[in-house]
């Protein structure tokens, strides 16, 4: 295995914009240990995923529950 690290792929002349530099740098972070174990990367992948659906299936309830208060006045 290489020891590959996302920081050094990143440099100051980069005309990568600052915002998807630090995307990639955060999931470069989250994968660095994926590489060896496939397994791993999927059962991480997935828990990701997952976080992203609750994540979304709140702020749905949270925006119909604001629906229906602002529609009863």
């Amino acid at each position: 295995m290489s020891d590959h690290h996302v920081d050094d792929e990143i440099s100051e002349g980069d005309p990568v914009p600052r915002g998807m530099s630090v995307i990639k740098r955060t999931l470069g972070r989250m994968f660095t240990s994926c590489a060896a174990d496939p397994t791993g990367s999927v059962h991480r992948a997935w828990g990701i995923s997952l976080i992203f659906v609750v994540l979304y299936f709140a702020v749905a309830m949270v925006e119909s529950e604001c629906r229906l208060v602002v529609s009863a006045w």
